[in-house]
């Protein structure tokens, strides 16, 4: 029980370093931020026993680092984009084989929900323009809402549930003013 208490805490850090991503003039500044939430996340998802999450979100720390560094790594470029959702589709095996998670029908799509997550972002990440990633930004929050709930992570249910207010609000306060 303690650990559970722990777990979500932990979360619940996360949490507030992925909702004020989004609130980031920069991309560099929105992926900074992801890359703290998703290390927290990492855990958090990894305690609770949502080893999808978990592998997903370890790999979203080398992602973010690697996409700090965009213009030494080049990732803007398609192979990177083929690697990673490589790298995620192998998590999502992983689930199942490594971690021994019950194959049923419910549990290969809810698994799957938070691939399509990644895949998003990783898209987002691409670009270096906030309001891109904040338009990204609502595919992915989408996907892995439905699997924090089915995984039952209170503070990434909170998150997702804010980041999409956090996403809407970015996209009023800072896109509109330069959208024709």
């Amino acid at each position: 029980m303690e650990s559970q208490i722990i777990a979500q805490a932990i979360g619940i850090v996360a949490m507030f370093f992925n909702i004020f991503s989004y609130q980031q003039k920069s991309a560099k500044g929105v992926i900074a931020f992801q890359l703290f939430g998703g290390l927290f996340f990492s855990v958090n998802f990894l305690m609770i026993g949502a080893y999808s999450g978990g592998l997903l979100n370890l790999v979203a720390v080398i992602r973010a680092l690697l996409f700090l560094k965009k213009e030494k790594f080049h990732t803007d470029r398609w192979y990177w984009l083929i690697a990673f959702t490589l790298v995620y589709l192998v998590s999502y095996v992983m689930t199942f084989t490594v971690f021994s998670k019950e194959l049923t029908v419910l549990s290969a799509i809810m698994e799957f929900l938070p691939v399509i997550g990644m895949v998003a972002t990783t898209l987002a990440f691409r670009h270096s323009e906030a309001k891109v990633i904040r338009r990204f930004g609502f595919a992915s929050s989408g996907c892995w809402l439905i699997y924090n709930i089915y995984a039952f992570s209170v503070g990434a249910i909170i998150c997702e549930a804010f980041s999409i207010i956090s996403i809407i609000i970015g996209i009023l306060r800072l896109d509109k003013k330069t959208d024709p």
